[in-house]
């Protein structure tokens, strides 16, 4: 099943099991951005209209909400600013989530002191919009800190879009596509505490690790 989810109607994604026996109907849903599951089971007259009508509902009023909670969770462990132990390095960044887009925005990224977001998108890997979604990759350290990876989407919002066949979407075309040595301008990682805090930002290109403040 695919449904899109208020209030930027990104795609969410649910992988789904129905069966059905004489008098009973079930459905199983797997949802990963949120690993989340719910299962709904019905016996009598009518079993498949029943988990029909209550799949539904899920989809209207329980998603939605999960969608608000994550957002808000996303804000408490994400949404700030990290900057360079190293003083003279003058880099940082910020994080933030908007409602009109998905995933955790980039609002600030200064590295080794230029502007990277300022930067004309044909001449750098950055655009003035770059969005971060997870990729569920995880590493738990021996100090116990969780290492999250995170892919980094680069948006030019002002470019035209074209119709037909042929992807025009660029933003999504040339992930992955920008190299410095062996490591790519999509790749970030955060360090997040035993209680999911953020305590620090890596843009992996830039080879510079940057601590909450």
């Amino acid at each position: 099943m695919r449904m899109t989810i208020p209030p930027n109607d990104r795609v969410l994604d649910l992988y789904t099991k129905t069966g059905d026996l004489p008098g009973c109907s079930t459905i199983l849903a797997l949802i990963p951005d949120w690993d989340l599951r719910f299962t709904i089971f019905s016996a009598g007259d009518e079993p498949h209209s029943i988990v029909a009508a209550l799949t539904n509902l899920i989809g209207e009023l329980f998603l939605p909400a999960v969608e608000i909670a994550a957002r808000e969770e996303a804000v408490r462990d994400f949404a700030r600013s990290h900057i360079s132990s190293d003083e003279a390095l003058n880099s940082s960044i910020t994080n933030s989530t908007d409602d009109s887009k998905p995933g955790l925005g980039v609002t600030s990224w200064i590295s080794n002191g230029t502007d990277i977001l300022s930067l004309p998108a044909n001449v750098t890997f950055a655009g003035p919009n770059v969005q971060l979604y997870p990729t569920s990759l995880k590493k738990v350290n021996a100090d116990r800190e969780t290492m999250l990876g995170f892919r980094a989407v680069y948006e030019e919002l002002s470019l035209p879009t074209y119709e037909g066949l042929y992807p025009t979407w660029w933003s999504w075309a040339i992930v992955d596509s920008t190299y410095w040595g062996s490591l790519t301008s999509d790749e970030w990682l955060f360090a997040v505490d035993a209680s999911g805090l953020a305590v620090s930002a890596t843009p992996r290109i830039t080879r510079v690790e940057l601590v909450r403040i």
